[in-house]
């Protein structure tokens, strides 16, 4: 759980500011502004207002499931192919490694598009800590 500022609300969804903490190691859920905070998108079931100080539950099993088919496909893929590649002649063991990795690049896009609409994916608030 993190604590967080709203600055903007909109569609039952609120873009907040979160100060960046020390259990944050940047997962890439947020991306940075000027200020150095970390912005990003939530859901907002109880309906907040700009200004408000909110407290936003973050995701875990399901993030990190994701997040290691997204790094770890990848890099199966690249070893993979060059494995398969250098068994029919060394040279083709860099060609058979970029083939794997386009492939599974391939993969992980379609994997992307499929859990796009889960919910257990997002970022949500669940208490108004305080107005503005």
């Amino acid at each position: 759980m993190e604590e967080a500022v709203v600055f903007e609300v909109k569609d039952k969804k609120a873009k907040i500011k979160i100060k960046r903490s020390k259990s944050c190691r940047g997962c890439g859920l947020c991306s940075l502004n000027p200020e150095g905070m970390m912005v990003t998108e939530v859901e907002d079931p109880i309906g907040v207002k700009v200004g408000d100080k909110v407290r936003v539950e973050i995701p875990d099993k399901d993030f990190l499931k994701a997040a290691s088919i997204l790094y770890l496909l990848p890099v199966s893929g690249l070893i993979i192919g060059a494995l398969i590649g250098s068994k029919f002649n060394p040279r083709l063991g860099i060609f058979g490694g970029f083939i794997g990795l386009a492939l599974s690049f391939v993969l992980v896009h379609y994997y992307d598009k499929r859990i796009a609409s889960r919910r257990s994916l997002y970022s949500r608030i669940t208490k108004v800590l305080k107005g503005g």
